[in-house]
């Protein structure tokens, strides 16, 4: 049982691994403590849920192209919608050379307006997206189930994806020049709004895919953003700003040490050990993992 639960957290911190990526990166490129992660991973689940109820209307398809179709449009939508949410919120705080301060409060405001317009719309109570029984293998004493194959894909991809855009592109070398150096980025001619927007639209991706793998295996409810914005903002914390690989393997390290909580103690003791984890990094290392991530903040174009 408690190789099991080993699994179950390798899963889960792969899943979360794709939430600290994309936190992360916000923090690392465009300088805010973006609560707001935490309302696209909500809305994601139920753009999944409204895109599968079009999809099932609309197309003459069912079972996992539906899903795959909805899970598509559904991601598409965050991506949109993360795109105004930059443009119409966080463009105008950073011309304005608004403070940490007013872009955190900002962003939680973003949080809560996002969350309980959901809450008004489809209610408190849990969905399920998947009523039937999950197909899985036996491997050694432990079950993998296709939903958690298909999660492990899809993170894995996503991860490499990420790595490669980052490290192999003139887009990631810009992504990376607007988290060191924004001021000889815009010098060299490229905009740093227009890179900020990228990262955000980039990021949202990330989360909007981790919510929905996650939302097609266990379901979802309007409360499901702050535990995954948590996990996620520790695990990037925790690794240092621009350390994204230390990212993925806190992340994972997260959702092990959580999966082992809920074996051995409680499900409710998941969130304390992410917290856990935070204040003992912070009390031995003080220093170093979040001294950089209070740099300047980007330059907007005139």
């Amino acid at each position: 049982m408690l190789l099991q639960a080993i699994l179950n957290g390798i899963v889960t911190g792969l899943l979360y691994s794709l939430v600290a990526l994309g936190f992360g990166l916000i923090y690392a490129s465009v300088k805010v403590f973006d609560i707001a992660c935490g309302a696209l991973y909500v809305a994601s689940a139920y753009c999944l849920l409204l895109w599968t109820a079009v999809v099932g209307k609309l197309f003459a398809v069912g079972g996992r192209c539906s899903l795959l179709l909805s899970s598509i449009l559904a991601v598409a939508t965050i991506l949109l919608a993360s795109t105004l949410i930059f443009k119409g919120v966080y463009r105008p705080l950073l011309e304005r050379r608004a403070t940490r301060v007013t872009l955190f409060v900002s962003s939680l405001g973003l949080y809560i307006v996002i969350v309980n317009a959901i809450s008004l719309a489809y209610g408190s109570q849990p969905r399920l997206l998947n009523t039937g029984s999950d197909p899985a293998i036996e491997i050694a004493t432990m079950l993998v189930t296709r939903t958690q194959f298909v999660q492990v894909i899809a993170s894995i991809t996503l991860i490499l994806l990420t790595f490669l855009l980052l490290k192999g592109t003139s887009l990631g070398r810009n992504i990376r020049a607007l988290s060191d150096h924004p001021v000889l980025l815009s010098i060299q001619g490229v905009s740093p709004t227009r890179v900020g927007i990228v990262v955000y639209g980039g990021a949202s991706v990330l989360i909007s895919c981790s919510s929905i793998l996650k939302a097609i295996d266990i379901g979802f409810d309007p409360h499901i953003g702050l535990p995954a914005f948590l996990a996620g903002a520790v695990a990037a914390i925790v690794a240092g700003t621009g350390a994204y690989r230390g990212t993925v393997i806190w992340g994972v390290f997260l959702g092990v040490m959580q999966s082992a909580a809920i074996y051995l103690l409680s499900a409710r003791w998941q969130d304390a050990v992410s917290l856990g984890v935070l204040m003992v990094v912070l009390l031995v290392r003080r220093e170093g993992h979040l001294a950089h991530s209070f740099a300047p903040g980007i330059p907007v174009d005139e």
